[in-house]
Formats: structure tokens, sequence, C-alpha cells
């Protein structure tokens, strides 16, 4: 079966019953997320809404060919375009996640539970034989049959919810461990030694051929010295030193930029993991606690979404020739060959240099042994979690 690469995609089996109406929803997180309280449920993904809003705009002016991005522009946003971090289904998901915890947190065992008891207290003091009491005890015998009704009912809607909460939280989290492995087989291609050599020579070539064709085009017209051609010489030689220079800062900085979102999401799936094998612990104990953990586990989503902090910085094209124009051009022709790759590399993201202990990594429950054995290689038996 073919692995499904999608990000953030189509989120299947989920509880369609469960699934909010919008106009709910959008009242939801237009409301306090603490009575009588200034903060809105909405103001938890602020900061990443409007990073959505930004790349969304972004887009539609590159449609239009009236796009105005700078170099370092054009690489942050289109690295973060690349690995899908900002998606509107990631945020869809959280903002459904936090709308079913507020349910569950509204999910009220203790009155019916308490009256339950109660009743049953003066139950067991009220003599049947009494007229009087035995229509209070009958009174009572349905009270409690009510209670226990919608003691039933709440236990179920309580179970219907905390499997879709758990349900967001793998879809949640699988969805990073494909960001994760994604940049994981981007920072490896642009790190290549053979890449940055490649890039560097292409480019050389490049500059020589422009200065080739534009003396013979002057030539043809008698305009060329001795000392243009001495003069283009040095310029040559000079700009292609300031190119390999550029091309090494600019791949290490895009590789940079990449592992950054690498650590940021690997952190956010590590807590994850740890809450949802938590929950999976305490599952059969008290409310209280599952909903602590769950509430951590909604901290843990809000924390990935706005606790980001992806800084990328590069050179500025500075020329000691009168040809620096040159050099921002090869540098965004570069740039365009580096994102057509990467978006092939999707291909290869099991790489092993940066998923450790992948099969943990992939499934937090694997207990088993971190390699095959020889006789499991050569059997070509799948991991666990593969």
């Amino acid at each position: 079966m073919a692995i499904d690469k999608t990000i953030f995609g189509l989120r299947f089996g989920a509880n369609d019953e469960l699934f909010p109406l919008q106009e709910d929803l959008r009242s939801f997180l237009n409301s306090p997320k603490e009575e009588n309280g200034r903060a809105l449920h909405r103001d938890d993904l602020t900061a990443y809404t409007e990073m959505l809003e930004s790349i969304r705009a972004l887009g539609i002016y590159r449609a239009r060919g009236t796009a105005s991005e700078n170099l370092r522009a054009k690489m942050f946003y289109s690295a973060l375009e690349h690995v899908s971090f900002f998606n509107q289904a990631f945020r869809s998901a959280v903002e459904q996640y936090k709308y079913h915890l507020h349910e569950l947190r509204a999910i009220d065992f203790k009155k019916p539970a308490a009256f339950i008891k109660s009743a049953e207290e003066e139950l067991g003091k009220l003599n049947p034989k009494r007229k009087d009491e035995a229509a209070r005890l009958a009174r009572l015998r349905k009270m409690v049959d009510e209670r226990r009704s919608a003691l039933d009912a709440r236990q179920k809607r309580w179970a219907s919810l905390a499997k879709e909460l758990n349900h967001i939280a793998r879809y949640v989290r699988d969805n990073l461990v494909k960001i994760e492995m994604l940049c994981s087989s981007s920072i490896n291609m642009l790190r290549a030694p053979q890449l940055v050599l490649n890039e560097k020579r292409l480019i050389i070539d490049e500059i020589k051929v422009y200065f080739r064709e534009f003396l013979k085009d002057s030539l043809h017209r008698g305009l060329v010295t001795k000392q243009d051609l001495d003069n283009a010489k040095k310029d040559v030689e000079t700009l292609s030193q300031e190119i390999s220079e550029l091309v090494e800062d600019d791949l290490g900085s895009l590789a940079g930029l990449y592992e950054s979102i690498f650590g940021h999401v690997g952190k956010a799936v590590r807590t994850i993991d740890e809450l949802t094998a938590s929950i999976e612990e305490h599952q059969d104990q008290s409310v209280d606690n599952c909903r602590g953990l769950f509430t951590q586990l909604e901290g843990a989503f809000v924390s990935v979404m706005s606790g980001y902090h992806f800084e990328f910085r590069i050179k500025e094209t500075r020329s000691a020739t009168k040809c620096g124009d040159i050099l921002d051009d090869k540098r965004k022709e570069m740039l365009d060959r580096i994102l057509e790759q990467l978006q092939k590399e999707r291909r290869s993201w099991d790489d092993r240099r940066y998923l450790a202990d992948r099969r943990r990594f992939r499934d937090p429950t694997y207990k088993g042994p971190l390699q095959r054995s020889g006789k499991d290689r050569r059997a070509k038996k799948r991991r666990i979690g593969r």
C-alpha cells in the first residue's frame, strides 16, 4: 500500500455526528475562555491565523504577477509553503479540538451522582408500609432512575468526545511527523557537499558564458579594447569567488530554516506522544485526570502553532564589481532550481540520519528492538509504524 504523503489532508474516520456547525464553531471561538474574562478562545490562534493570511495573500499576488518579494522573503515563504506547517486544515483541526474539549469539560457527572447517592441513603430510611413515605419512596425511585439515565447518556457522550479528541490528536501528530520527515530529507539534500559544488560550477559557468557573449557582441561592433578584456577577466574571477560564498551561505541558511522547523515540530511530536500515552494509561481513572491531560494536549497544540520562532537571515548581494545584478539574478535562479528539487524529495523521506530510533519515533507504543535482525531484513519484513 502506498504511503499517503499529503500533509494535513482529509481527516478520515472523524465522528460526523460531533462535527460542529460553522456558526456554532465561530460563536465558540469568539466566546471568552473564562467567565467574565477578556481573552477569547480564538486568541490562542491569532498569530497562526495572521501568518496563514499572509501566505494566502502572497499566493494571490504571485498568481497575478504582482508580488514584490526580495530574495530573503522568497526563500522564507517558499520553505514554509513547501513543508505545509501553515495549513488551514491544521488550524481547523485544532479549532475543533478546542470546541470538543469545551463540550467535554461541560459534562457534569458529580451532580447526578451526588443526587443518586443522597437519594439512595434516604430510600433506605423510608418505610414502604407507611402511606406518606411510600409516595415519597416512589418519587425518589423515579428521580433516581432519571438521574441514572442522564448519567448513562453523559458517560456515552464523554466516551464519544474523548474518542474524537484522541482521533484529532493522532491526526495532528501524524501530520507533524510528515512535516518532520520532509524537513529531514530537505536538510540532507541542502547539506550535501555535492549540491553546493554543482551549484557553484553551474553558476560560474553561466557567468563565464554571459561575459563571453557580451564581449563577442561588443567585438563585432569594434567596441572592445585589451583593457576591456583584462577587466572582464578580473570581473569573472571576482564574481566567481563572490557567488561561491553566496551559494554556500544561501544553501546553509535555507538548511538552517528547515532545521528550525524540524526541531520545533519534533518537540511538539514528543510532547503529544507523552500526553496521548498518559491518556491511554489514565482512561480508566478519574474524570478530572483525563480532563487535565486533554487540556494539556490543547496547550501542546497551541504551543506548536504560536510558539514558533523561525529565524532566517541571508547575506545581501554586494559586489566589488559593477555587475552585482548578475549575482542577484543567479541567486534567484538557484533558488528556483533548489525549490523544484525539494518538491521532488518528498518521495524519499525516510532518511536514517535525522529520524533516529525510527520505529519508536513512528510508533510511540512500540517496545521492541530498534533494529531488525539480518534475517528479518533479508525477508523484507516491514517495521512497525511504517
